[in-house]
């Protein structure tokens, strides 16, 4: 029974430790977001960074506006992005456009004042 009752605590404390260091925001720069920006405006994106990118907030507050900026960009039915011919979602020209945007936001944010 005690057995039990610390295997349980155990598992409780290893769940709360996970997320709590899940839930931290990451350190990026502006230079980083707006490369994974870029490299998403030419298709080029790898996938693992990129659902890094959009899952995990960032410490520069500047940054996560940016980030918060283009989830909304990325949710179904919004006016940037378009079906192509498979019915696969794609940029649309606003989308094209917003995203260029934000990655001349990214740019104009002072590396040396993001913390990072």
């Amino acid at each position: 029974m005690s057995t039990t009752i610390v295997g349980m605590g155990l598992g409780i404390a290893l769940l709360v430790a996970f997320a709590y260091w899940n839930g931290r925001p990451v350190s990026r720069t502006p230079d980083e977001i707006a490369q994974l920006l870029r490299a998403r405006l030419r298709g080029e994106e790898d996938p693992g960074q990129w659902d890094y990118f959009v899952s995990c907030r960032v410490r520069d507050d500047r940054l996560e506006a940016v980030r918060i900026k283009w989830l909304s960009v990325e949710i179904e039915g919004s006016k940037y992005l378009s079906s192509d011919s498979q019915n696969m979602l794609e940029l649309s020209e606003l989308g094209v456009k917003r995203l260029g945007e934000l990655v001349a936001e990214c740019e104009a944010i002072s590396p040396s004042s993001t913390g990072a």
